[in-house]
């Protein structure tokens, strides 16, 4: 009997559609309209999170000779992980149908709930004819025919409401016929190229990649704007020839399927050291018994960064300001003595500062040196592993080969910037304790991330996949975690670099946090080109084992342990998953309570290693970890 001849209840209809969802998913089929493509734009609002709702169908249309006779019944099944199965209905008219190949749907849509499949239900209530699809996050434009098509509208916002969880930024589109893969890929990150291993490269170099979609075919690769490589089969690696140091160049991968570009990376090779931040006082000119003394300040500044003023001391009294170039100031020197100094320093407007002094008794022209300021980043634990944070810079020693440092500046790290990547294992065995998992890494995120700080979102399976790129907005990092499902292998060390290739070269503070619940299996790449590429750009690798530590094998453990340690991370094992926010919480304290040293080195340090800088702590049981930021303050 035709549906329309008793029109169903809600609770009929709500059966109904859900039958037809599980139908769709069990391979039974997918109805016998063919629903060319259907999609949902999302943004985040106030409230909840809205888009457009679009539906193309391409059918032969019963009573194509009565033109806007049909109705059709439009259903959406949202489910939502430990949330109840949201189910709304809506009758629509189909405009003109008698004369169209086609017709598309588009209604203003609102779902406010962690929403973890999404499947679109249309069907004739004339005739009981249905068809239905399952949505999948992408990042193109919808493509629309351009003749032959009905279309209409609501002007009504169709809302779905379960609870105050908000959805990511992104895309859903679906095809007809299968439920495919709900999971949402950032096209931006369909290839990662890692970044060569070495300075100053020359001459055929590898270019490596990591792509995050199993559709990628070909990856075009470009040095300089010319395409150079087109590997079609995996790993999707080429050779370039690159000119050599003091020659920047852009190497640039771009992933397709077929013809279609999924996603593209580039990165900068042979880039010019960065100019660290250097105040310097480069000449003293006059006598000081006469009264006052010229003095001329040389300041370096880091790309993008501005001098807000530079003070001028004699002794322990300021005597003059300068708020801008030439840093040039006549300094009373009344009484002076060869034990009086001169002291300068210099402030930015992001609130960082430096120092010089000069005793009066070695005034003259200061020797040009070709330094660089190091900046290590020191976490600092007493014997029970929380950290220790009454530390004084009396406290600290630190040698480069062997030889002691003039520590320059010793203080929190707070005031620098932190970003932070977050990694999680979705992998098949991962099911039964992904919701929790999420929840207690949004918590990690909330409790970590503050107004200066910023994170990126990684999850990983056989292939990793960028969940959210590097912001500081907390809904968009918590939205990361809807489209996360649980399936295939667990390729750990491969998301372990996919993640680094995510954080940008130059000074700061990073820390690199990963979840995972087994051994590595079906990575492509190993224990020690991890750890080189973390310490190369000064990122900290904590690894958090969910589960029995004993069920590792042993060469698995020493590979975990290889990753945080040499990189000045940490290892913990957690067999419950409701003791994980006692994890993240305990990282969260150790990041807050990082201490700053910098120390100028007398030539450029760009590569320097862990095992050249050593930093000890002169405090019984107190150890020392810590991390070089690359390219100094």
């Amino acid at each position: 009997m035709p549906l329309a001849a008793v029109e169903p209840s809600q609770g009929d209809l709500d059966r109904l559609a859900l039958a037809r969802a599980e139908q769709l998913f069990s391979g039974e089929g997918a109805g016998e309209l063919a629903l060319e493509a259907a999609y949902v734009l999302w943004h985040v609002a106030e409230g909840g999170v809205g888009g457009t709702l679009q539906l193309l169908l391409e059918a032969p249309f019963p009573g194509a000779d009565a033109a806007g006779a049909d109705e059709m019944r439009l259903s959406v099944v949202v489910e939502g992980g430990d949330e109840p199965v949201r189910i709304a209905h809506r009758r629509v008219s189909a405009t003109d149908l008698g004369a169209a190949r086609a017709w598309l749907y588009e209604t203003p849509l609102t779902v406010e709930e962690e929403a973890r499949e999404l499947v679109v239900v249309v069907e004739e209530v004339t005739t009981g004819r249905w068809g239905a699809v399952v949505a999948e996050l992408v990042d193109e434009p919808f493509e629309l025919p351009r003749e032959g098509v009905a279309r209409s509208e609501s002007a009504s916002t169709w809302s779905l409401r379960s609870s105050s969880r908000v959805a990511p930024s992104g895309a859903v589109k679906a095809s007809g016929g299968g439920a495919g893969d709900a999971r949402p890929a950032a096209s931006s990150s369909a290839v990662r190229i890692l970044p060569p291993e070495g300075r100053n490269l020359s001459g055929p170099t590898a270019i490596e990649t990591l792509v995050s979609d199993l559709r990628v075919t070909k990856v075009e690769i470009y040095l300089d704007g010319e395409l150079v490589a087109a590997p079609q089969e995996p790993p999707f690696d080429a050779t370039v020839q690159l000119a050599g140091p003091g020659h920047e160049q852009t190497v640039r991968a771009v992933a397709f399927s077929g013809n279609r570009p999924l996603g593209e990376d580039s990165i900068r090779l042979n880039r010019p050291p960065p100019r660290p931040f250097r105040v310097r006082i480069e000449e003293l000119s006059g006598d000081p018994a006469s009264g006052s003394l010229e003095v001329s300040v040389e300041i370096s500044l880091p790309l993008g960064s501005e001098v807000e003023k530079v003070e001028y001391w004699f002794n322990d009294r300021l005597v003059v300001t300068r708020e801008a170039e030439p840093f040039t100031a006549r300094v009373a020197t009344p009484d002076a003595g060869p034990d009086d100094f001169i002291r300068v320093v210099g402030y930015l407007r992001d609130g960082r500062s430096l120092e010089d002094v000069a005793l009066l008794s070695a005034r003259g022209v200061s020797e040009e040196l070709d330094v660089t300021l190091v900046e290590l980043f020191v976490f600092a634990t007493g014997r029970d592993g929380r950290p220790v944070r009454d530390l004084t810079a009396s406290d600290f020693t630190v040698r480069r080969n062997g030889r002691a440092q003039r520590l320059e500046r010793v203080a929190f790290a707070a005031e620098v910037p932190l970003v932070l990547g977050l990694v999680v294992d979705t992998s098949g065995s991962m099911e039964l304790m992904m919701e929790e998992t999420k929840r207690a890494a949004s918590g990690f995120l909330q409790d970590t991330v503050t107004a200066i700080d910023q994170a990126f979102v990684v999850d990983f399976d056989t292939l990793p996949r960028l969940r959210q790129g590097t912001t500081g907005d907390l809904m968009q990092l918590y939205g990361a975690f809807r489209g996360m499902v649980p399936s295939g292998y667990t390729a750990l060390y491969d998301a372990i670099l996919f993640a680094l290739a995510e954080f940008e070269e130059g000074p700061g503070r990073r820390a690199l946090v990963l979840l995972t619940d087994g051994d590595d299996y079906k990575s492509r790449f190993g224990v020690n080109r991890c750890v080189r590429a973390a310490r190369s750009l000064g990122v900290p690798v904590y690894i958090i084992g969910l589960g029995d530590p004993s069920r590792l094998r042993g060469f698995t453990r020493l590979g975990l342990e290889a990753v945080t340690e040499k990189t000045g991370g940490r290892l913990y094992f957690v067999q419950e998953v409701n003791a994980l926010a006692g994890v993240y919480a305990e990282i969260n304290q150790e990041l807050r309570s990082q201490y700053l040293v910098t120390f100028y080195a007398d030539r450029v340090v760009a590569g320097t290693t862990r095992d050249e800088i050593q930093v000890k702590i002169g405090r019984r049981g107190v150890k020392a970890r810590a991390v070089i930021s690359p390219g100094g303050q």
